[in-house]
């Protein structure tokens, strides 16, 4: 049986569509997961849980992600989870990156990397780093020093 090249292109369609469906419900699958095993976990794991959660809703909506990551800052102080802290503060910074609230973002990183710097944890302290460098490059944009240079070119 010979191919043609419309029935390949539709083929090929139709692959593309099933992975992009695969890959929302999967996503939506480990949620459902993540909310099934919370109630049973400890305070720590329902740090990492919230966290979890977090970052997988980020994305579709910011506004819960950082509520979920709040949560989670919650439980990890009153447990003095530090570690927790400086990742709640992180996930936080980073969701108040992706709804543009660059200097609220900033303020959040700051705390994660202080919380790492004192626990000494290098490769939580580079990721709050890494993180960091997108809201400051953004905030620089939105000046109006930056304006006016970019104006004179």
């Amino acid at each position: 049986m010979l191919l043609t090249v419309n029935s390949v292109m539709r083929i090929l369609a139709c692959l593309v569509c099933i992975l992009i469906y695969s890959n929302l419900f999967s996503q939506n699958n480990y949620a459902d997961s993540l909310n099934k095993v919370y109630p049973s976990s400890n305070d720590t794991s329902k740090v990492k849980i919230l966290l979890k959660l977090s970052a997988v809703s980020e994305t579709n909506n910011s506004d819960l992600a950082f509520k979920l990551a709040d949560s989670g800052l919650t439980i990890a102080k009153r447990i003095s989870f530090l570690k927790g802290i400086g990742w709640c503060y992180s996930r936080m910074g980073s969701c108040l990156t992706t709804s543009g609230k660059y200097d609220n973002a900033i303020d959040y990183l700051h705390r994660s990397i202080k919380i790492f710097e004192s626990i000494k944890d290098r490769k939580d302290l580079i990721n709050a780093l890494n993180t960091l460098a997108k809201p400051q490059c953004y905030s620089c944009y939105n000046t109006s020093e930056f304006n006016l240079l970019n104006n004179k070119f």
